[in-house]
């Protein structure tokens, strides 16, 4: 594709529904329902700026805080009915004599007006997200603010975002000392938020929250200025908005002296103090848990975070219910990590989900026994227990100073409406506290919150996806705007783009492309309509120059060829930058042969299809697309009656235990192994009749083959009914192994002959090495050029049997005596393939993508005629099936 013609998707819903489609994300509705609002709020914001009143305006403020010794009114700043003249905040801007400006209006009891004002201001709503931790806020908030089309726009940490606006304004104070100190409480929030709006009117603040009363009071009269001067703010939290205030704690603190970050040698400089890394080196740092959080704080992390890209952390205790300080700032620490996108090494005394107060554990799991839901979210929640003082003060003496009555007239039949200051102490001995055996309504929750989402970070960060990330990129500074615009520029592709994430979403995902790359150079010569088919990739269009006739093809051949043809269209009408320009050659036979993408090689590296002058460049199969065997169908349809079947057996009312207890398998027995000769047929004769098999040849009835439907066949999703499932390769492959390869199923087949682009992601458990008291076997030298490392029982997914059968009955005799080890080989099979998107059509699209890039890095086309042969569309070719 032209640089000049690339289109960017920026729509968060067309965006997120792309993520659906192609298997990045799991359908959500909730999260459907809030795509549509975030597409209404991209229109609003797509092409939004101040208007020319707001700019004025903020020019005015600037100038009346510079002149302010000098008793500037203001009257220019707005007309006299603006609603911003009846903020407090603006209230030294106009004069106090002003007639149209009540004496009412600047009371403490009128700030209320200037909150509903800001509301009715003329400028773009934004929007508050709020939701469960885990529920997709910060990704969907991230698909908006990635994609907006818009320079004056940042996206923020909300704990980032604090320590930035408390480091402005101490410079704001330190760069202006002559203003009084009766001004000093407004000004600086006034000028902060022209700060903003000048440099970043649309504002995203990614775990929104009032961590204690100072933040909300700075929050709450900074952003009523930011929404008056024409500001949008789109946030998330895991908090209603009524509910943030309930927060108690002390997240931050005022700054001492310098600026937020300062980097010296070993040495950082945090707000005027010096942060010593006891140990690091290129990016990386290495700590005792203790150092951690015994005396650091967020500006800390934050500065941490920002400096080094990989953290090693030693000595993490179970954290207990007298270490709720530690593991307060542990959580902020592990926010800052993430939200940077640092690499986490950890060592601790338990796993992620037995971190965190495992006294309450117990207690909640009796709870869930007999208990009501809101005692056993009481119960769970480690800091109740600290706000009961606090919370009995504010329902009995709430503190007041200014006010006597909460009602109309005393009310004696109601003490409560009356401040009595002795109530704190109980001295009146009349008045009845809460009832502590409930405390849904206290405070607290938001720390109940902060450590459901640690947890769920520890496992991310703890990952082997978040560890596989490499490249430019994958860590983001904070003070760093690695997200942001800049000079009109994203500064680095938008993160869900699937070039971006493919490596770390999909390990090892291209390793078949990367072997063939890896020797080197080759040619591309035309072979004619009589060879593979072949094709030209141009400026971002597929090009078809030679292909055999369709009569010439069987239509399982037609059918393999089209489908492969569509899974490259898409992986390139897909692509977010343009797949480069080459000539390629397409083999849909059941067997490789000379250089071109083909289903299948063989496994053996000294084979001859891997002689030098040969490549074989591994595609997925046609199947991923569509199989028009009716008992299979396609891989979308098949993967889904797998995962709804497996359910039944991960529901509270079954287990892998119910699965029927027998190897199972449907075949013909012609269609053998060129390498393997009479291997089907070896297999009806050695499972006949046992007990331990469901085994039988595929009944076509009157002679029927090929695409019609056996009348014993099973649906391939019924499979997955057993606790063993046979494979066996046809003449060169299997395009039915993937099937078998979704369900949580014990896969039991000779060694694997011929590789797929994924096969090499089996890890292989071999039966000669079990007790089993049967006949041993010798894997052959090709067998261990092909496979050279055997797993342990706990380590493998699957399991090679002797190539003759001989020992597949003692084989499933001890798979059946040993459930625990059979189980786990057919969980990690399914949690691999499927459970990590291997044959989701998101690593389909990914693998494709990189098997072009490899291929045209090492084809060479130049003497062989491919300057004058262009060919037709594929689009052409699609409906005709003809050159």
């Amino acid at each position: 594709m032209k640089p000049g013609t690339a289109v960017t998707i920026t729509d968060p819903f067309v965006k997120y529904t792309s993520l659906i489609a192609t298997r990045v994300y799991q359908p959500d509705a909730a999260q459907y329902r809030l795509a549509h609002h975030l597409q209404k709020v991209y229109t609003r914001l797509k092409d939004y700026t101040p208007s020319h009143e707001y700019r004025r305006r903020i020019g005015l403020i600037s100038k009346a805080i510079d002149e302010a010794h000098s008793g500037s009114t203001g009257r220019d700043l707005a007309s006299p009915t603006h609603p911003i003249r009846r903020n407090p905040l603006f209230a030294r801007f106009f004069s106090r004599n002003d007639s149209s400006i009540s004496k009412e209006t600047l009371a403490l009891a009128r700030v209320l007006t200037s909150y509903q004002a800001a509301l009715h201001v003329d400028s773009p709503k934004g929007l508050f997200l709020s939701g469960e931790v885990g529920t997709g806020k910060s990704m969907l908030l991230d698909l908006l603010a990635d994609g907006l089309p818009n320079r004056h726009k940042r996206r923020w940490h909300f704990n980032t975002f604090m320590l930035h606006a408390l480091a402005r304004l101490e410079a704001f104070r330190k760069a202006r000392p002559h203003l009084s100190d009766e001004a000093a409480p407004e000004y600086p929030l006034l000028w902060l938020a022209k700060e903003l709006i000048e440099t970043s009117p649309i504002l995203f603040l990614d775990e929104f929250q009032l961590p204690d009363r100072a933040a909300s009071k700075i929050m709450s009269h900074l952003f009523v200025a930011f929404f008056q001067l024409g500001g949008v703010l789109v946030a998330s939290s895991n908090r209603m908005p009524e509910e943030l205030e309930k927060a108690a704690g002390g997240y931050f603190q005022p700054p001492a002296t310098g600026g937020l970050i300062e980097t010296l040698l070993a040495t950082l400089t945090v707000y005027g103090r010096r942060l010593t890394v006891p140990h690091q080196h290129a990016g990386v740092s290495s700590w005792d848990f203790s150092d951690l959080v015994n005396s650091l704080g967020p500006a800390d992390y934050v500065t941490l975070a920002s400096n080094y890209h990989t953290f090693i952390i030693d000595k993490v205790p179970v954290l207990t219910l007298s270490m709720k300080n530690e593991a307060r700032r542990f959580i902020t620490l592990l926010d800052a990590l993430y939200e940077a996108r640092c690499k986490l090494v950890m060592r601790a005394a338990a796993g992620p989900d037995g971190l965190f107060f495992p006294e309450t554990q117990a207690t909640t799991r009796s709870a869930r026994e007999g208990q009501d839901d809101d005692l056993e979210a009481d119960l769970a929640d480690a800091t109740y227990s600290e706000t009961m003082a606090e919370v009995y003060q504010d329902q009995i003496a709430p503190f007041r100073p200014n006010v006597s009555y909460y009602a109309d007239a005393p009310d004696s039949s109601s003490p409560a409406t009356i401040y009595d200051p002795h109530q704190e102490t109980d001295l009146s001995g009349s008045t009845k506290g809460p009832d502590f055996t409930k405390t849904t309504p206290f405070t607290g929750e938001d720390e109940r919150f902060a450590y459901k989402r640690a947890t769920s970070r520890l496992w991310e960060l703890c990952s082997a996806r978040w560890h596989a990330r490499s490249g430019e990129g994958w860590w983001m500074p904070l003070p760093r705007e690695a997200r942001h615009w800049e000079g009109g520029e994203v500064s680095r592709p938008m993160p869900s783009a699937l070039d971006d994430v493919c490596e770390a979403y999909f390990p090892g995902l291209t390793k078949e492309v990367d072997d063939m790359v890896a020797k080197g150079p080759f040619e591309v010569k035309q072979t004619g309509d009589l060879g593979p088919l072949q094709g030209r990739i141009q400026d971002g269009q597929l090009y078809i120059i030679h292909a055999q006739r369709k009569s010439d093809l069987s239509t399982e051949m037609l059918n393999s060829r089209t489908a492969s043809l569509h899974q490259l269209h898409r992986a390139m009408l897909t692509s977010p930058s343009p797949l480069p320009d080459t000539i390629f050659s397409l083999n849909f036979q059941d067997q490789p042969f000379g250089t071109a993408w083909t289903y299948s090689r063989h496994a053996d590296p000294q084979h001859a299809s891997h002689l030098p002058n040969a490549r074989s460049f591994l595609m997925p199969h046609f199947s991923f697309w569509a199989w028009d065997l009716p008992f299979i169908g396609s891989m979308s349809r098949a993967a889904k009656a797998i995962t709804a079947l497996e359910a039944e057996y991960a529901s509270p009312r079954g287990r892998w235990g119910d699965k029927i207890s027998k190897a199972v398998w449907r075949g013909t027995t012609w269609f053998n192994s060129v390498h393997s000769p009479g291997m089907r047929q070896k297999l009806v004769k050695t499972a006949q009749g046992q007990p331990w098999a469901d085994v039988e040849p595929l009944d076509w009835g009157n002679g029927a083959g090929g695409n019609g439907n056996a009348t014993n066949a099973l649906p391939i999703e019924g499979f997955c009914r057993y606790k063993y499932v046979i494979h066996t390769e046809g003449i060169a492959y299997s395009g039915r192994f993937q099937f078998l390869q979704m369900c949580a199923s014990v896969v039991l087949t000779p060694p694997i002959l011929w590789m797929q682009h994924v096969t090499h992601l089996a890890k292989p458990l071999f039966s000669s090495e079990l007790e089993h008291g049967g006949k041993k076997w010798t894997p052959t030298e090709r067998t261990r050029r092909a496979w050279p490392v055997g797993y342990k029982p706990e380590e493998a997914n699957i399991v090679f049997v002797a190539p003759d059968w001989s020992d597949l009955a003692e084989t499933v005799e001890w798979l059946e005596k040993n459930p625990d080890v059979a189980e786990g080989i057919a969980r990690r099979q399914r949690e691999l393939f499927v459970g990590g998107g291997y044959f989701s059509p998101a690593a389909e699209t990914c693998y494709w993508r990189a098997l072009v890039r490899g291929w045209a890095k090492m084809a060479r086309t130049e003497g062989h005629g491919w300057e004058e042969t262009k060919g037709i569309p594929f689009e052409t070719f699609s409906l005709t099936n003809t050159v």
